[in-house]
């Protein structure tokens, strides 16, 4: 019993095991700083912007709403009536790509929909805009 609880003098320790994770957390860290590049060159957005993207119309879709007297119905805003209406200005990305949108407005609950050239909100219908 006594020999079960030696160590093996040729198998790895917590040294080389500390180096090894280490040198990979470290190819880890070069290759995400490498993707972070590649798509922000290539145009692409961090998501949040475009979370802010569909915020924007979702304010402007919440004043659409209380300025017509909306509120017990269930109405598709598109982004052209707001723009028409004046709640809502040019709607771009920070790529000054225009984007599209509509907001559903039912029993006082608003979800946001947008279309970019390089994001759609999931579930858009393009019919809607």
């Amino acid at each position: 019993m006594k020999d079960f609880f030696k160590l093996n003098k040729g198998g790895w320790g917590l040294k080389e095991m500390v180096i090894i994770v280490a040198i990979l957390l470290s190819f880890l860290l070069i290759a995400g700083y490498y993707i972070f590049v590649l798509y922000s060159d290539m145009g692409y957005d961090v998501p949040y912007q475009y979370a802010e993207l569909e915020s924007r119309i979702k304010a402007s879709a919440v004043n659409y709403v209380a300025k017509n007297n909306l509120k017990d119905s269930k109405a598709i805003i598109s982004l052209s009536d707001m723009q028409k209406n004046g709640y809502l200005d040019l709607f771009t990305d920070s790529n000054d790509n225009e984007c599209n949108g509509y907001v559903i407005y039912e029993d006082y609950d608003y979800k946001s929909y947008i279309s970019c050239e390089f994001y759609k909100t999931s579930g858009y219908n393009k019919s809607y805009e």
